[in-house]
């Protein structure tokens, strides 16, 4: 079962996030509770790497994409 919470990047993310935040515990804002101030950070965070991850997997699947279509009209160029 454990395996299956680092099994996909947007888990993994997650994890490297909250392991983050209690090592470094940044605080974006303020508010007199540190509890709540780690609970906002991590969100923050969380958000931001979800994003980032997304744009990485739409750039890698464009690059497979282009691949793949690369490859058949190469294997139709060569098969006349």
């Amino acid at each position: 079962m454990i395996g299956h919470l680092f099994h996909c990047f947007y888990c993994t993310s997650h994890w490297a996030v909250i392991a983050g935040i209690a090592i470094y515990q940044p605080i974006v804002i303020s508010s007199g509770y540190r509890i709540a101030d780690l609970i906002v950070s991590t969100f923050l965070t969380i958000t931001i790497t979800t994003y980032l991850s997304g744009l990485v997997f739409a750039v890698f699947l464009a690059a497979m994409t282009k691949v793949v279509k690369e490859r058949a009209v190469k294997s139709i160029l060569t098969a006349d």
